[in-house]
C-alpha cells in the first residue's frame, strides 16, 4: 500500500483532458470533490460524504480513487473482499462495467496496487489485468495537492482500446489486452 498524508491527490489537467479525448463527456467521477471538479468537470460526481461506492455508476466514468487501507468491518472491505481502498474502487468499477451500467471508464491506479492485486488469474475481469488497455506512464504523475510516492498506471475499460492507446501513448507505454 502506498502511504501518504492525505488521499487528496488531484489529477493534472493533461491526464483529465486525455481521458476526455477518449471518453468524450465524463458522465461520472465517483470519488471526487469540488476542487477536483474544477479540472474534471464531470456531469455528476460523488464526494467522500456521499460514498460513491454505495451508488450505481452509469455512463462514462473517470476514476482517481482514494488510496490507503479500509478499516476492519468497513462495509466496502466486506463487500469487495479487500483491505485496499483502491482495489475496492476497481472492483466496483469492473462490476458496474460488466453489468453494462458503465459504458467505458478510465481508472488511475497506483502501480504497486496493480502489481500486488493483479496477480490472481482466478479473478480474471475483476483484477486490473482485466482492463482492455493499460498505460504505464514514463514518469511519475505529479498530482496537485499531495503527491503519492508511487508510480501510476492508467487502466481503460471499453470498446476503443486503439483510441485509448493513441491518446495515452503520449504519456508512456500502452498495452492492449486481447
Amino acid at each position: 500500500m502506498h502511504l501518504s498524508k492525505t488521499n487528496e491527490h488531484y489529477t493534472p489537467a493533461e491526464y483529465v483532458q486525455a481521458a476526455r479525448d477518449v471518453l468524450g463527456l465524463i458522465d461520472l467521477d465517483p470519488a471526487s470533490c469540488a476542487v477536483a471538479q474544477q479540472t474534471v468537470k464531470a456531469e455528476r460526481f460523488f464526494t467522500k460524504e456521499e460514498n460513491g461506492l454505495a451508488h450505481t455508476w452509469v455512463g462514462s466514468v473517470w476514476l482517481n480513487p482514494p488510496g490507503g487501507r479500509l478499516e476492519k468491518g468497513d462495509p466496502a472491505a466486506i463487500e469487495f473482499g479487500t483491505k485496499s481502498r483502491a482495489v475496492a474502487w476497481w472492483r466496483k468499477l469492473a462490476t458496474d462495467f460488466e453489468r453494462c451500467h458503465v459504458s467505458e471508464a478510465i481508472f488511475l491506479a497506483f502501480n504497486i496496487e496493480l502489481l500486488s492485486n493483479g496477480q490472481d488469474p482466478s479473478e480474471r475481469f475483476l483484477s486490473p489485468a482485466g482492463a482492455n488497455a493499460i498505460c504505464i506512464p514514463e514518469k511519475r504523475i505529479r498530482f496537485t495537492g499531495s503527491s503519492p510516492t508511487h508510480a501510476n498506471a492508467i487502466l481503460y475499460l471499453g470498446k476503443d482500446a486503439t483510441l485509448f492507446s493513441r491518446v495515452f501513448s503520449a504519456f508512456g507505454s500502452v498495452i492492449i489486452n486481447k
